[in-house]
């Protein structure tokens, strides 16, 4: 996974995964009761001083305020032009919906579907000409490597947090290794 993420070259992969590792490590430890009282009240206080941190910055910084802000916003620029990403990535999947075009072909593929920005009403999208990412990677996914690739990721990204879930000796040991030192 960690490599689809450096050949994706798509910061919002590495921010779901880090959040996501993060917030699944927290929950397996709890549930576990691995944290003493005092590692509790130590997590507390760093999702506080976090907290706190996100609002100064966000109190200081305008353009980090309209940066969060245009992730959950449904309009303008930002919002419009994945919208049309996802759009192309779909038609692009939909060509070949089993196998896909192969890998890294989206931004090869990207040209013969930019006619789709004449339906998108800003004119910025109607000569919007080359992307390398569809800026959703399992629409990518799909596109590159079909259903047969999406359902690989998808089996690989459960086989991990099943692994996660079976403690942290489960996810350090390599496949097909004993746990009584390789004796069986």
């Amino acid at each position: 996974m960690v490599a689809g993420f450096l050949f994706s070259q798509v910061r919002g992969a590495w921010l779901v995964a880090a959040g996501l590792a993060g917030w699944a490590g927290f929950w397996v430890l709890v549930a576990r009761g691995a944290l003493t009282p005092p590692q509790r009240s130590m997590v507390r206080r760093f999702a506080a001083a976090a907290g706190i941190l996100f609002v100064v910055v966000a109190a200081a910084s305008p353009d980090f305020r309209d940066r969060f802000a245009s992730v959950a916003s449904v309009g303008g620029y930002d919002a419009t032009g994945r919208r049309f990403l996802w759009t192309v990535a779909a038609t692009i999947w939909r060509d070949r919906p089993v196998l896909g075009h192969g890998t890294g072909s989206f931004k090869f593929e990207f040209p013969r579907h930019q006619i789709l920005g004449l339906e998108f009403p800003q004119p910025q999208f109607h000569s919007y000409n080359y992307s390398e990412h569809a800026h959703f990677e399992l629409l990518q996914l799909g596109a590159e490597l079909g259903l047969v690739g999406v359902v690989l990721f998808l089996a690989g990204v459960l086989a991990w947090f099943g692994a996660l879930g079976a403690g942290p000796a489960a996810v350090m040991r390599p496949p097909g290794c004993a746990t009584n030192g390789g004796l069986s």
